[in-house]
């Protein structure tokens, strides 16, 4: 059902696109592209571009609430989306996860047309996931994840026990943690759910109470959490367009050296992103960082990162800084920056010794696949681990004042 409403909302705004829209001439932005697949939806900010640039504006006014595929993200902080089976972009600002609890509930209730009340569904049916947690799951944990991609795509999903902040689309492990069920609805004292392998059936609608969910070995499991980063990151857009400085250019960079440096702390939800600054280079003092160099790390980094045994459910986004001195890295979590050096230790390591082939580099799996450069990301790897990381002291733990 999902897959035909969002054809449909490809072909009415692929009909207005030749329709509609001017002819611009734009000047191509410079941008790496990372292939990913989700279901996102407009909002106020919506721009159709034909480019990664604010300029090439195609069609200004979009409606809210309307599902666009996406098939990656740029480097300059863009979705590359497809609309009728033709390439368009989109700003980051302007399309949001389904992150309101009636958008979630309709997208999962459409689901009954694919897992009808009573179908047949037990321990022999698996679904791979694509939450990230497990790789998936068979039965009831199957139905769940796949009802759940259905809602949140590919967004990664983080485990809590906080069963004050249950949400719409949120999967709970209950029972001991020997059954899962998906939330369809939350009421003061109970959920609604539905649910595999119930009696060797799927059933919808079932109320639990709140009580009931709570025992030693059971938690939850929420893909919500990054609907709120980006309805945080969206906010955080309306309070600049106030033209206030934003906290990393009240940062003194004459004085700044390179180093490991929380940048920024955000409340988002039940929880809290940690924004670090990596700093490879000293600010205009010595020469930054080539692209092909920059690019290599950031494959090499974002694999790592990802694949990390304590840190891969925690790592929200590895990229370059626009001035190409360093990099940020968000963690999900409360830190400061001494608790990650050993962490930053293992990282850089790795890329210093890494002489294999760079992940995603290939026309297939990246946008710019060519601009590459492995053995000045194994130097600059090497230079930060010699010159900062191996005998980092507090004044390279906190900004100068």
């Amino acid at each position: 059902m999902k897959k035909v409403w969002n054809s449909l909302a490809g072909v009415i705004l692929g009909i207005t696109l030749m329709l509609g829209a001017p002819v611009m001439e734009t000047k191509a932005a410079e941008y790496t592209v990372t292939d990913a697949e989700a279901v996102l939806y407009t909002n106020e900010n919506t721009v159709i571009l034909s480019d990664a640039d604010d300029d090439a504006i195609v069609l200004p006014d979009v409606a809210a609430g309307l599902p666009i595929q996406v098939t990656g993200v740029t480097s300059n902080g863009y979705f590359r989306i497809q609309l009728d089976g033709q390439i368009f972009y989109i700003h980051g600002i302007g399309l949001s996860a389904a992150n309101t609890d009636s958008q979630i509930y309709d997208t999962i209730m459409a689901q009954k047309a694919v897992f009808p009340e009573g179908m047949h569904w037990t321990n022999d049916n698996y679904y791979g996931w694509k939450g990230g947690t497990y790789t998936g799951g068979f039965g009831c944990a199957g139905f769940a994840f796949a009802v759940s991609d259905a809602a949140f795509g590919d967004t990664r999903a983080q485990i809590h026990k906080d069963y004050s902040n249950i949400k719409v689309g949120d999967i709970l492990r209950v029972d001991n943690d020997t059954h899962s069920v998906i939330v369809l609805a939350v009421k003061e004292s109970s959920v609604i759910v539905a649910e595999g392998n119930y009696n060797g059936t799927i059933h919808w609608g079932r109320e639990i109470p709140k009580t009931q969910l709570v025992d030693p070995s059971s938690y939850i499991m929420t893909r919500c959490f990054l609907a709120d980063v980006r309805h945080s990151l969206q906010n955080e857009k309306r309070r600049s367009r106030s033209m206030e400085k934003i906290t990393s250019f009240t940062i003194d960079h004459n004085k700044l050296q390179p180093g490991v440096y929380v940048s920024r702390k955000d409340n988002v939800g039940a929880g809290i992103i940690t924004t670090f600054d990596l700093r490879m280079t000293s600010p205009n003092e010595e020469p930054v960082m080539n692209t092909a160099e920059v690019h290599t790390i950031e494959h090499l980094a974002a694999t790592f990162l990802r694949n990390h045994k304590v840190f891969g459910d925690k790592t929200i986004y590895f990229g370059p800084m626009g001035c190409r001195t360093g990099f940020y890295l968000l963690l999900a979590g409360d830190y400061a920056s001494k608790d990650i050096v050993p962490l930053m230790i293992e990282l850089y390591e790795f890329i210093r010794d890494y002489k294999d082939e760079v992940p995603g580099a290939s026309p297939k799996d990246c946008g710019n696949y060519l601009d590459m450069n492995l053995g000045m990301a194994n130097y600059l790897a090497k230079r930060y681990l010699d010159t900062v990381l191996y005998h980092i002291d507090d004044a390279r733990l906190i900004y100068p004042e």
